[in-house]
């Protein structure tokens, strides 16, 4: 067995060359990637924080606090917030609170158009996050008063509250980040000096399609790209370093039958829920049975995601959402088991002489 045993040395020891190798260039280029997870409280019944896989995550995104007119803040749903932060820190992941989202945003163009109420949300905001030690804020505004009509007022009162807060979150080491749509539907809504008074600016790359469209991907690889290359416009090439990319662990399911504008036609579906039916959703984007298609990211096109993500030098990846994950076992997406050739060695500590593993009988 010798021979058998001086060839596989020999093999071992060029791929562990190769992987070094790789190492040495991709480090050059690249960084370590985060990884956040938004984490949803009305949820909890269903998925705690004590479930939530904290090992692979840097953030937890909790979903949400919300304003009213006044600028007070509601945070009713969060009753198990310190519970959520102390789990977290004791895991070594931060923190940051979410104000707004789909629902819950109406409030914030007239919040934000008078300084009192800017001042007494800026302050409550602060107040609590200092009270239950949250690391930073997130702000999910997703309603304007014209969706068709970019209003110049309301730009001009956006940027006050976010300058305004932007500077309280620095006097407490606290860092401020805000959720944008990748397409200029709303994205133009958000004026690009924006990020001048924030830390971290998230795409929302998904929602592509859905019961207001025709049959179609939601999350795509043009949609990811084009929704990139849309802020780095607005915002600049600088500020790369400050874009997190959020992907979705939900996709869509249609009915074959399926119009544009049709609700009883198409709906959301959960990636544990598709992987129940469709033990091969882990790495296809595209399921279909004689009636229905589902449509959502795989391992593949995540995979394609997390190595553009790495390329440009961005923050990371933020998942919609952790527990849409939750009991997928071997196949699930937040493993990031992504195929050889989308994988940065940067994320891996590797020896400068790697350790060889021989069959025992070898």
């Amino acid at each position: 067995m010798k021979p058998f045993r001086t060839l596989f040395l020999s093999l071992v020891f060029i791929l562990g060359l190769c992987i070094q190798s790789n190492a040495q260039t991709d480090s050059i280029q690249l960084k370590k990637m985060a990884i956040k997870g938004f984490f949803t409280t009305w949820n909890q019944h269903k998925y705690s924080i004590m479930q939530a896989p904290l090992k692979k995550l840097d953030e937890i995104i909790v979903c949400f606090a919300w304003p009213d007119e006044k600028g007070n803040l509601n945070a009713s749903e969060l009753s198990d917030i310190d519970f959520i932060v102390k789990r977290c820190h004791t895991k070594n992941v931060k923190v940051s609170l979410a104000i707004g989202g789909a629902t819950k945003s109406e409030p914030f163009p007239v919040l934000a158009a008078t300084e009192e109420a800017r001042t007494n949300f800026v302050n409550q905001t602060i107040k609590y996050c200092k009270d239950h030690k949250i690391d930073g804020i997130n702000i999910d505004w997703e309603h304007w008063p014209n969706p068709n009509k970019v209003s110049e007022k309301v730009n001009k009162d956006i940027v006050a509250l976010f300058k305004q807060l932007y500077t309280e979150t620095q006097k407490e080491k606290m860092w401020l980040s805000f959720d944008v749509y990748g397409s200029d539907y709303y994205g133009k809504h958000y004026p690009a000096q924006l990020i001048k008074y924030a830390d971290e600016l998230i795409i929302m790359s998904y929602d592509g399609a859905g019961v207001w469209s025709a049959i179609g991907h939601h999350s795509d690889m043009a949609l990811f790209d084009n929704g990139y290359a849309y802020w780095l416009n607005k915002i600049g090439k600088e500020n790369a370093g400050k874009i997190t990319m959020a992907v979705p662990f939900y996709g869509i399911r249609f009915d074959k039958n399926h119009t544009a504008g049709n609700s009883a036609t198409a709906a959301a579906v959960l990636y544990n829920e598709t992987l129940m039916d469709f033990p091969q959703a882990y790495t296809n984007d595209t399921l279909e049975t004689k009636s229905q298609i589902i449509i959502h990211n795989g391992i593949n096109t995540l995979g394609q995601k997390v190595k553009k993500v790495k390329e440009r030098n961005n923050i990371g990846i933020a998942i919609w959402e952790i527990s849409f994950d939750h009991g997928t076992g071997k196949k699930s997406l937040i493993d990031l088991k992504l195929p050889f050739s989308f994988l940065s060695f940067t994320t891996f500590e590797i020896a400068s002489s790697p350790t060889l593993l021989i069959p025992p009988n070898a």
